[in-house]
């Protein structure tokens, strides 16, 4: 839910689109992050302290995977359609 890289943090890059998320996560640097994702959407976001939120950024939500395509009919040979 949450990855840091140098100064800035990164949240929920893995999270699936249709989760509704109410979270309060503690980040580095003395900092802690909540906020409430519904629907794919930001709902409401509060860094503390708020010099930090800068640093903060919320990744896309992760589409599920397409389902695999169907294999093709079998075809019938001619003369027998």
């Amino acid at each position: 839910m949450l990855t840091n890289s140098d100064d800035s943090v990164f949240l929920c890059a893995s999270r699936p689109c249709e989760w509704d998320v109410d979270f309060k996560l503690n980040a580095p640097m003395g900092a802690v992050v909540e906020g409430v994702l519904k629907g794919g959407h930001v709902v409401s976001f509060k860094v503390t302290p708020a010099n930090r939120t800068k640093y903060v950024h919320i990744a896309a939500c992760t589409a599920p995977p397409s389902p695999p395509a169907a294999p093709p009919a079998p075809s019938l040979p001619a003369g027998q359609e």
